[in-house]
């Protein structure tokens, strides 16, 4: 009898701390970033006043030193004409370096190591200078679009093209030392292009699946890009920041900054489902836009192929499946159809 009365107490104060903890319950607050917008105003650079002896302005850097390099084109008739000017700004002098890269018809991007050594890239390749050389002392694979960082042991971390993991190259060698990011996690998500910037050992990095940071040899997912312009396939970094503990990346035109606020865990959820028979990248960027100015609603975004049907029997295989998916409780609320005979299913009602 005792046993029985001492397992019943039991009983009831653990039903007694359920219910407290259930009455008690701290709802926990969600988050989530808002993408804010804001134009990039026009650098005003300390151009040579001769610069328009040396043509087009291609590219410029500064260096770790804060001097500025600038890459100039000159079309002649025998082709194009590469200068690099270095300036001072302690001295406000100008140095017409000695550099001699035009048997290359095709640089795009000039960067300057911590020690001095200049980097041109073409599409392809990095030809690495000495500041008082006239040709390049080594050359090693390199694609400067994905970002370029120099670290403090005279290596430089870049990738080697547009689908390739980030590298690491010694520039006393030019030769391949390591791998710094695999391919794989690179692309992971989406097919926003990868850009790594930072300083070394506080990298930041964009993928398609947003703003990671590097800590303690950890890459940790910061801002995610769902619902942000991350999430565009075309979408093209040339900078990544932190302001005030708010990140931020840039691209040619506009800065964009994220800012956490809290969401509404009470509000209904919304869902709009999207199916295009094509996959497009001009749909997902008006997807995207779209999610960014109403981060309430959730796109459930499909396609049916990836290439045009090759056949009349492929056409009618995508009619087909079209036909079933509207009389289906999987229907979409918005069907992109292009060049498909969209009238016959208007005819049908749909």
């Amino acid at each position: 009898m005792k046993k029985k009365c001492l397992i019943t107490i039991i009983l009831c104060f653990f039903l007694f701390i359920l219910s407290s903890c259930s009455f008690y319950r701290i709802e926990e607050t969600q988050y989530r970033y808002r993408e804010e917008r804001s134009e990039l105003p026009v650098e005003n650079l300390p151009l040579p006043k001769f610069s328009e002896e040396y043509g087009e302005l291609y590219d410029y850097c500064r260096s770790s030193k804060g001097d500025l390099y600038f890459l100039y084109r000159k079309e002649t008739e025998q082709g194009g004409k590469y200068s690099v000017i270095s300036y001072c700004s302690q001295a406000d002098a100008y140095d017409i370096l000695p550099i001699n890269p035009d048997d290359n018809p095709s640089l795009c991007a000039i960067r300057v190591s911590p020690e001095g050594n200049i980097l041109l890239f073409d599409t392809v390749r990095a030809y690495v200078y000495e500041k008082t050389s006239v040709l390049p002392e080594r050359d090693f694979p390199a694609w400067p679009f994905g970002g370029v960082l120099f670290a403090d042991n005279g290596t430089v971390i870049c990738r080697t093209g547009g689908d390739s993991s980030y590298y690491v190259f010694d520039l006393h060698t030019g030769e391949k030392t390591a791998t710094f990011l695999e391919r794989d996690f690179l692309l992971e998500k989406g097919k926003c292009l990868p850009f790594l910037d930072g300083q070394a050992g506080q990298e930041l990095l964009v993928t398609g699946a947003g703003i990671y940071e590097h800590q303690n040899d950890t890459w940790v997912l910061q801002v995610p890009s769902d619902r942000t312009s991350m999430a565009k396939p075309d979408f093209s970094i040339r900078k990544i920041g932190k302001e005030d503990g708010v990140y931020y990346v840039c691209d040619r035109n506009w800065k964009y900054r994220y800012v956490q606020e809290a969401t509404d865990g009470g509000a209904p959820e919304i869902t709009i489902k999207v199916t295009a028979w094509q996959d497009r990248s001009t749909l997902k960027n008006a997807l995207a836009e779209y999610q960014i100015a109403n981060p309430d609603i959730t796109i459930d975004y499909r396609f049916q192929c990836v290439d045009l049907p090759a056949s009349a029997q492929e056409m009618q295989t995508l009619l087909q499946k079209l036909n079933a998916e509207f009389s289906s409780q999987d229907a979409a609320d918005l069907y992109v159809l292009d060049h498909l005979p969209w009238e016959n299913f208007q005819e049908k009602g749909y």
